[in-house]
């Protein structure tokens, strides 16, 4: 039979990442091209010695055709190798934290490539301990370990090997490249990255694969941890940690996500502290009297993050005195005509679509991947012109909107009254398989596609303007394109574990193509000839990682894309 490592599926995910990843090692060169390499072999080996995820089933995954190792551990050093390119090339500052940065990606990686290293070994190791109980043998702990080491074989040393490349390679790399307080900066970012790994996984099992998780932790862990850990030694050692001035509204993007974050872990905490039960009695009949405590409590914590903490963090972090709403407030009103006109319009867009989109839910009259896919039309109407015009309130506007996701999500998960239940069935009227009732991410994953290359471009250069829209442009155009095209003219397949077609994948890349061709035309305007070929390698990389992947790839392809665009 064979290991399902050899699984058609498998292969096509990890063929494409590879190729993505040699086009941005070609680009860059040097040490960050190299590191790239050998941490795309490590994790080609781990994915190899899974077995496509079955020796991985006590972490409980989400169950994927392919696990996404490769692709989870690749993409945010990917994402920071393109953006340390610039960096080197003089079109943008900030090279020191350039360069912390990267190699804090590979950091991450390679602790979380480790760490699913080690629970395959000890997997193992459980499985001939419960084998030999169950045979009535009792073998001594050296011979047992020497069994062990037999069983696995050829894996564990081809994988040992592996990493004992990186593990050399990253020891001497950062000690040279990042000096000491880096290095430090480094190996905690990896040890952040495998606490919410494991946090995630505890938290919400079964929701997620391994690739999906580990770009969650890997993200957290470089947009959350690497902030406090830069304040904290700023204060303490000014002089040797690199610091930019991105000017206010980074600071606040992060104050908003932060918070918002916090408040489902601090909720959940007290839940324990105060011995609540966090769905109360019945979520659809709780009585008022014994539903009051858990709503109050909720309503607490979010009062306490909005008054109390977001704003001495704003102090923190920026200096900045005044309350983040007050902040907000004032900024929107800098320049009300263009900001308050781009609300009203996005009021208008929103109530309009989710009209017609729910009302074609409720009669059925078109198929629910098609439904789905405009709330992707959506995304284009209404942040094309808001990128173009108010970059910056786009970016403020989308740490509000994921603020708002979250505490909207926060309600339905633990059904807090009155409206937990009525959230509830609203939106599993628009989930698919990759969805479920503990935890659903396809509105998270549609947000964060097209808000991350937004946030990520506020450094980029003038060349590199394309690159802010690669996520509304790859989930709005080339995603929604490729599934009304292979959904309705698609006849060959791309394999026969696959529903996607060769049809619908052309059709996504060439419309990706014409659709960047045409937004050089959008003020700020750009010559699009001179970036054809690169626009094209672009779209045709993140088609095809779109195409093959078993992953999320709302959470995967704009951000593919926004690394080949700023090559």
């Amino acid at each position: 039979m064979g290991y399902r490592v050899f699984a058609l599926p498998l292969w096509q995910e990890a063929v494409v990442v590879m190729l993505v990843v040699i086009r941005v090692a070609v680009a860059i060169r040097g040490e960050v091209g190299v590191a790239l390499v050998v941490l795309a072999a490590c994790a080609w080996a781990v994915e190899i010695c899974s077995e496509n995820g079955a020796k991985l089933r006590r972490m409980r995954f989400r169950p994927t055709q392919a696990s996404g190792i490769l692709l989870g551990s690749l993409t945010p050093p990917l994402l920071m190798a393109s953006r340390f390119g610039e960096v080197m090339g003089g079109q943008v500052g900030g090279l020191e934290r350039g360069r912390w940065e990267f190699w804090s990606s590979i950091a991450c990686s390679s602790a979380l490539l480790i760490l699913l290293m080690w629970s395959m070994v000890r997997r193992r190791e459980r499985k001939h301990q419960i084998v030999q109980q169950k045979n009535g043998c009792s073998l001594k702990q050296d011979e047992m370990k020497a069994l062990n080491s037999r069983v696995w074989g050829t894996q564990k040393s081809g994988a040992a090997i592996v990493f004992s490349l990186l593990a050399v390679m990253l020891l001497l790399r950062l000690g040279f490249a990042i000096g000491v307080w880096g290095v430090i900066w480094s190996f905690v970012s990896a040890a952040g990255s495998v606490f919410l790994f494991h946090y995630f996984l505890q938290a919400f099992p079964s929701c997620m694969s391994a690739g999906e998780t580990m770009l969650v932790a890997h993200g957290l862990a470089l947009c959350i941890l690497n902030p406090l850990l830069q304040v904290f030694l700023n204060k303490v050692w000014h002089q040797l940690v690199p610091v930019e001035n991105f000017g206010p509204v980074l600071p606040i993007v992060h104050v908003v996500v932060l918070g918002m974050l916090l408040v489902p872990v601090v909720y959940k905490c007290l839940l324990n502290v105060f011995s609540m039960d966090a769905l109360g009695n019945s979520a659809k009949r709780e009585p008022i009297s014994e539903s009051f405590p858990r709503t109050s409590l909720f309503c607490f914590t979010v009062l306490v993050m909005v008054i109390w903490v977001a704003p001495a963090w704003l102090r923190l972090v920026a200096g900045i005195e005044q309350h983040p709403v007050l902040w907000i407030l004032l900024y929107l009103m800098d320049q009300p005509v263009q900001r308050l006109g781009l609300c009203v319009y996005w009021v208008f867009v929103i109530g309009l679509f989710s009209f017609l989109l729910h009302r074609m839910t409720v009669k059925e009259q078109m198929e629910r991947i098609m439904i789905r896919k405009g709330f992707h039309i959506m995304a284009v109407v209404m942040f094309v012109p808001a990128v173009a015009l108010q970059a910056d309130f786009l970016r403020i506007s989308f740490a509000l909107a994921l603020g708002v996701f979250i505490l909207v999500e926060a309600i339905r998960v633990w059904r807090i009254p009155p409206l937990g239940e009525k959230i509830h069935i609203f939106l599993k009227s628009f989930t698919d398989s990759r969805d479920s009732d503990i935890l659903i991410i396809s509105h998270f994953s549609l947000l964060l596609g097209c808000a991350v290359p937004v946030w990520l471009s506020t450094t980029t250069s003038k060349d590199r303007q394309l690159a802010a829209y690669a996520g509304i442009l790859s989930l709005g155009i080339g995603d929604t394109v490729a599934s009304v095209v292979g959904f309705n003219f698609g006849s060959m397949q791309l394999n026969r574990w696959s529903k996607k077609t060769w049809e619908g994948t052309i059709a996504g890349i060439l419309s990706l193509i014409v659709a960047s061709a045409l937004l050089s035309y959008v003020p700020p305007t750009f010559s699009w000839a001179s970036q054809i070929g690169s626009i094209a390698i672009a779209a045709t990389g993140a088609g095809l990682v779109e195409a093959f992947t078993s992953q999320l790839d709302n959470a995967f392809v704009p951000l593919i894309y926004y690394s080949l665009l700023s090559l």
